[in-house]
């Protein structure tokens, strides 16, 4: 129909599945800690920059992320309400899940873990003693159900797989733990291999510098009274997202298990970490709601001030959410040269605007990597490909230290740019014109 242009409509979809995250994170966390904590926990997940980033120009891992979420929340409703239907509900989403992403397949530890301890609970004497008591059997059939559904969808949506089954299994799994080993990670100015000698604490560490620093502080106080009210009726939910939380991010502790790109290879803990952000911010706001003078000023107060926070993180950054870094280290102008920046190319389309705009007649442009982003952008005039730096009209480079070579890296050093995009003090792509530095060093 043509009413959209070709990446419009890939964002379209993108916005599609991050509007079904927000969607299905307010109802999984209304489940866990009723409406107040669910309703902050889903403003806190549609603010994180990265959140918005990803929504926009992910729709890979944006689509894994939904159906991450709304298969534990149909799982948690199969269990609580012990029905055949739901279960079948549950396992249908675990299918859809599984065929999207390798992430999917934590799931399966993360919910049975939850399900395993919450019926050994609920089989002790004394809680059969409260009238609590469950037909153990009756779970047990309808987790097969569960578990051979999921199986089938999965199996039905993954056509790699329809020849020779468990073969194609074992070569998606070989894709993640080999084919994508020794891909390169820039970690605080450092190189490392993926899935080699990638330091333990990456992933925790680096979700934690791209979450504006506000929420940590919410969210620690909110890991802390997850971890100081496991026991009576918040048992099951809090050890539920406990699970959430550690077992996607441990999964890194695993030997030659490759990580990367920052958030995205665990993009499913998001949604956990806001809401343990909103339990420390509920916790908080009722504290100041309790106060003697004007209680309901200062908690609009408060609120208003949080919110002119996150709106800040995001305008500093904003259409390119995706390389926010936060203050703990220095913001993008600190994590310049410590950490990629544009490492998804979102700066591609305003590169391919300049050229269009400031050049004339055919030109070549060398892009030494992700060549084919900014060549579905340009004219036919304007020839993209990659190769040496000096070969070419002009260069297009992304700030991605990680796939930088010695030649880069001197021409980066050796040249200056003639136009570069930079947000809050730092550069996120340059253009360089050939021409121009071969006049300039002579």
């Amino acid at each position: 129909m043509n009413l959209l242009s070709f990446d419009a409509s890939y964002h379209l979809v993108s916005l599609f599945f991050a509007a079904g995250c927000l969607l299905i994170n307010f109802f999984l966390t209304r489940n866990l800690a009723g409406s107040r904590v669910a309703f902050w926990a889903t403003i806190f997940l549609g603010f994180l920059p990265r959140f918005i980033g990803h929504g926009f120009a992910n729709g890979k891992d944006m689509s894994l992320l939904f159906l991450f979420l709304l298969s534990l929340l149909t799982f948690r409703l199969a269990v609580n309400k012990n029905s055949l239907k739901w279960f079948i509900l549950a396992g249908i989403s675990l299918g859809l899940a599984l065929g999207t992403k390798i992430n999917s397949f934590l799931l399966i530890p993360i919910l049975f873990f939850w399900s395993g301890m919450k019926l050994w609970r609920q089989a002790l004497p004394s809680d059969r003693a409260n009238g609590q008591s469950i037909a153990i059997t009756n779970i047990i059939r309808n987790l097969t159900v569960y578990l051979l559904v999921g199986a089938l969808v999965m199996y039905l949506v993954w056509p790699e797989v329809w020849g020779q089954p468990i073969k194609g299994m074992i070569e998606a799994f070989q894709h993640f733990t080999i084919t994508l080993r020794g891909q390169p990670v820039f970690y605080f100015g450092q190189y490392y291999r993926a899935g080699l000698d990638v330091p333990w604490h990456y992933s925790f560490l680096m979700l934690i510098l791209i979450t504006p620093s506000l929420l940590l502080v919410f969210a620690g106080l909110g890991f802390l009274i997850v971890l100081t009210s496991l026991k009576e009726k918040f048992l099951e939910a809090y050890l539920f997202c406990l699970f959430w939380f550690f077992i996607p991010m441990s999964k890194y502790f695993l030997p030659r298990v490759p990580v990367f790109d920052d958030v995205r290879q665990f993009i499913e803990v998001l949604p956990v970490l806001t809401f343990f952000t909103a339990l420390g911010w509920v916790w908080f706001l009722r504290k100041v709601e309790k106060l003697k003078l004007k209680p309901k000023i200062f908690s609009l107060l408060v609120q208003f001030f949080l919110s002119l926070y996150l709106f800040g993180q995001i305008i500093k950054v904003t259409p390119f959410e995706m390389v926010y870094y936060n203050e703990l280290t220095g913001g993008l102008k600190g994590a310049q040269g410590r950490f990629d920046l544009d490492f998804w190319g979102v700066t591609t389309k305003e590169a391919a605007l300049w050229l269009n705009k400031n050049t004339q007649g055919e030109i070549t442009v060398v892009m030494p990597f992700a060549t084919h982003l900014l060549a579905s952008y340009v004219p036919p005039r304007i020839h993209v490909f990659s190769g040496a730096a000096t070969k070419a009209d002009y260069v297009f480079l992304l700030n991605r230290p990680s796939f930088f070579n010695g030649e880069i890296w001197n021409y980066l050093r050796s040249n200056r740019p003639t136009y570069q995009l930079c947000r809050a003090g730092a550069c996120l792509s340059w253009i360089f014109k050939n021409e121009d530095q071969r006049g300039s060093n002579k």
